[in-house]
């Protein structure tokens, strides 16, 4: 099962190293801010990058191309997180930008799709999602869908660090994905893995656990405590 946790902006460097010597051989996937990937990938982790440019180089200061992300051997790239989408208000083009360059570079793709609450509560779960998927999948190469994995991550049930999100039922959880998975099945005759993502936390993970058609999790707020973390790894392991 996979298990990506997203650091998100926090650790000071004294924090990740600690951090850091505690997930010795875990196999968890790990997103650092950018300044710590190096400490992470001298010790062999595979390596999730926060976000990436939508240009190849140049003149864009602060951005962090695809290629300087190879250069340091980051295998995966998150895209479309909510957080880019609705507090930076990434549009779906730079978000189609950001992952062509990265399939370029031969990095696989976390790709993050979910409704708002307004969309829920308005039945438009469905057609939000096919809108996400059908955006990006319809111009890149069918042969690069394998190299994508959706991060489902229903807006509203992500923690923001002082509202707590709701997690959804595992019924709400499994249409989803039964949907996702057969619509990319029907568009582009491909397979496609889900990490479920969400306020995944220790009181949840033993429901979450028996998702169906869901390969892992993504994990935000839970993996700022390594201990958490691990724990929640060795429950889905069982």
């Amino acid at each position: 099962m996979i298990i990506v946790g997203n650091l998100k902006m926090n650790q000071t460097l004294e924090e990740a190293s600690i951090y850091e010597s505690k997930l010795t051989n875990s196999g968890i996937i790990i997103c650092p801010s950018f300044p710590y990937l190096p400490i992470y990938k001298q010790n062999g982790y595979e390596l999730c990058a926060q976000n990436v440019s939508e240009y190849n180089d140049g003149p864009y200061t602060g951005d962090v191309s695809a290629s300087q992300l190879k250069s340091l051997k980051v295998k995966y790239v998150l895209i479309g997180h909510s957080e880019r989408r609705h507090v930076y208000k990434e549009a779906q083009e730079s978000l189609n930008n950001k992952v062509l360059k990265s399939l370029k570079q031969g990095m696989q793709v976390v790709y993050c799709i979910g409704e708002t609450y307004e969309q829920k509560q308005n039945n438009q779960t469905f057609q939000t999602i096919e809108n996400q998927i059908l955006s990006l999948f319809n111009i890149i190469d069918n042969n690069d869908i394998n190299k994508i994995i959706i991060g489902y991550e229903p807006v509203w049930a992500i923690s923001d660090g002082i509202n707590p999100g709701a997690t959804p039922t595992n019924q709400e959880i499994d249409e989803v994905n039964k949907y996702i998975t057969e619509l990319v099945k029907e568009k582009y005759n491909q397979n496609i893995k889900i990490l479920y993502g969400g306020s995944v936390n220790l009181n949840n993970i033993e429901q979450l656990v028996k998702l169906n058609n869901n390969a892992g999790f993504l994990i935000g707020g839970a993996s700022k405590n390594v201990e958490d973390l691990l724990k929640i790894q060795e429950i889905c392991k069982q």
